[in-house]
């Protein structure tokens, strides 16, 4: 028994190198496991106790509601990175004074987007944008505001888990989110049988509150509540310098959600209820390896960040470990759900949407186009370089939504897709003329990664 815990520690220290990288990933393994498992249950209860219309206005008002998330302006992100630089044993007055004025910032900004998103909600035509009904109108502001006042909450108790994070103390802070989401799992559940979408989007705000509660109490652990206060500085230098890198992460979280957002909008808009239900499922799916990936980047990020300040030499043997990871798990992924997703699919949607090779091929190469920028644009963001990144990722999805809303007509399904993932590589192409700027030369695995796309493009249209 000696021997394959010894093993196991072994495999662990090659791939992760560092002992807080290893918590990270024990952790963010966990809440990876519970967000894909929360996938296939939301799936599965919606496709035997919904409606079709209902599910399809459930993925309108779940694709929106992922538009809040940028309540918290981006400085969660941008502070926690610079933190680390400032590093709280060294100047700990210049940490805190940062918190605070994180914290002025980051109240100031929900308070604007609550404003901003409930104006939405009430002053435009929901029913002509979405193309809802009249009965589903009173539901998606229902909705929409118990999701709001949620993930408000969550966008306030962001800032502790920067705090956490800059101290290295993100494995405590990942554990509450570990509750969080299986107090979701739990409500969602329960909830889902009474066919209800209102208790829904109950049942995934008021874990929230938990959340705050339990972060507060952390918190205290490592500073006082007199020093996590907001602070008022006279040396404008400082806002600016925060605004400008915040900004920048809101940018990029903005761009998130409208690429996810996009092709929801196009499908729901131009086809079929049950064509949208089963890009959803399939989209899903396959973005459950991006999930396992992101275990990795959150993991290694706070130690990328470090290394490229203070020890560059492992600064690089760290981010080709991380690109191995990425192509085994792709490898892995593609054989694993070949094997088993008829299987997977016939449990999962209760036989409601079929596992087709075609769609599966298709979305296989969907995966490692999406795989390949997302690696570089994780990198940047791990070391604040976003506010050049950040224009050109948010500038290239508002030129997809133009160009499909306005330029193109979506007739056929797959065409549709075939575009809007062809597009993606060409976002990609345009992530990585910054890397010279950022980082410097091409390496070898960079090389490899643009071959593997310049392959990808014609056979998107080929099968």
């Amino acid at each position: 028994m000696n021997y394959i815990i010894n093993k196991i520690n072994l495999i662990a220290k090659k791939i992760f190198i560092y002992e807080n990288i290893n918590k990270n990933f024990n952790y963010n393994f966990i809440i990876t496991a519970l967000n894909s498992l929360f996938r296939l249950i939301q799936v599965y209860l919606f496709t035997n106790f919904f409606s079709p219309s209902e599910y399809a206005l459930w993925i309108v008002i779940f694709s929106l509601t992922s538009f809040y998330f940028v309540m918290d302006f981006g400085i969660n992100a941008f502070l926690s990175n610079h933190l680390i630089k400032i590093n709280l044993d060294i100047d700990r007055k210049k940490f805190l004074k940062f918190v605070g004025l994180g914290k002025l910032i980051i109240l100031l900004s929900v308070v604007l987007f609550l404003f901003l998103f409930v104006s939405f909600l009430f002053i435009v035509d929901l029913s002509k944008i979405f193309d809802l009904k009249d009965n589903q109108v009173n539901k998606f502001i229902f909705v929409s505001l118990v999701m709001l006042i949620g993930i408000s909450i969550n966008s306030y108790q962001g800032l502790f888990f920067a705090i956490l994070r800059s101290i290295e103390r993100m494995h405590e802070a990942l554990r509450i989110n570990i509750y969080v989401i299986f107090l979701q799992i739990i409500l969602f559940v329960c909830f889902s049988f009474f066919g209800n979408i209102y208790l829904i989007s109950i049942s995934l705000s008021l874990p929230y509150v938990i959340g705050y509660i339990l972060y507060r109490i952390k918190i205290s652990e490592y500073f006082n509540s007199k020093e996590i206060k907001i602070s008022y500085t006279k040396d404008y230098k400082n806002y600016y310098f925060l605004f400008t890198g915040s900004i920048s992460f809101l940018i990029i979280s903005l761009s998130h959600s409208l690429l996810n957002f996009i092709p929801i909008y196009i499908l729901k808009k131009n086809f079929e209820d049950n064509l949208l239900i089963d890009f959803f499922i399939y989209k899903s799916f396959f973005l459950i390896g991006l999930q396992i990936s992101n275990i990795f980047n959150h993991s290694f990020s706070p130690k990328i960040n470090y290394l490229f300040n203070f020890d560059k030499k492992n600064f690089e043997i760290i981010l080709n470990k991380l690109l191995n990871i990425y192509f085994y798990i792709f490898i892995i992924f593609v054989v694993i759900s070949s094997i088993f997703g008829k299987y997977i699919f016939y449990v999962w949607t209760n036989n409601t949407v079929y596992f087709d090779h075609y769609l599966f091929y298709f979305f296989t190469l969907f995966l490692f186009l999406r795989l390949s920028w997302w690696y570089f644009i994780n990198i940047y963001q791990s070391l604040n370089f976003v506010k050049i990144t950040g224009l050109l990722y948010f500038l290239f999805n508002l030129f997809i939504f133009v160009f499909m809303e306005f330029f193109i007509v979506p007739e056929n399904f797959i065409l549709t897709l075939k575009v809007l993932f062809g597009l993606e590589i060409l976002m990609l192409f345009l992530l990585l003329s910054v890397y010279s700027y950022y980082l410097g030369k091409f390496k070898f695995a960079n090389y490899i990664i643009i071959i593997g796309n310049v392959i990808i493009l014609p056979l998107l249209y080929v099968i």
